[in-house]
């Protein structure tokens, strides 16, 4: 399978590298507006357009990050494995709760783990942490 480049305005160009690839994707995920093009409505991968419009229902908000995830990251991969779980930290009432994905993409035989700890308060995403766990493996 040829496997999608990612376009890039910075210096990189055409980014082909696992690494800097899945990184880029998650990036656009994460900072894409789902209204930001009249040309591709509805067409837009967003996080914050899902946790907007689903994040008082954790269940359908984790089937779509996955399904949403599943699709954008098979573009650019020749492999991809989602594991996506809510937590929530709200005994209080706040509307407060952690979106931990892990994902594992693969190309050319070569894979490499990503996650990622999205903080949501009030159907709003307050920070994203990259997870430690991230790494290449060449099995």
């Amino acid at each position: 399978m040829t496997v999608a480049a990612v376009p890039s305005l910075s210096t990189d160009g055409w980014v082909t590298d696992i690494r800097k690839k899945a990184d880029l994707v998650m990036a656009h995920y994460f900072a894409s507006d789902y209204s930001q093009s009249n040309v591709f409505l509805s067409k837009i991968t967003s996080l914050a357009y899902q946790v907007q419009q689903e994040g008082h229902n954790t269940f359908e908000l984790k089937r779509l990050i996955e399904s949403d995830l599943q699709q954008y990251l098979g573009r650019y991969f020749d492999n991809v494995q989602i594991d996506v779980r809510i937590e929530d930290e709200d005994a209080s009432g706040t509307n407060r709760y952690n979106i931990v994905f892990d994902a594992t993409v693969a190309e050319h035989g070569i894979r490499y783990s990503l996650g990622r700890l999205i903080e949501v308060q009030n159907s709003k995403i307050k920070r994203i942490v990259k997870l430690l766990q991230t790494g290449v493996d060449n099995g």
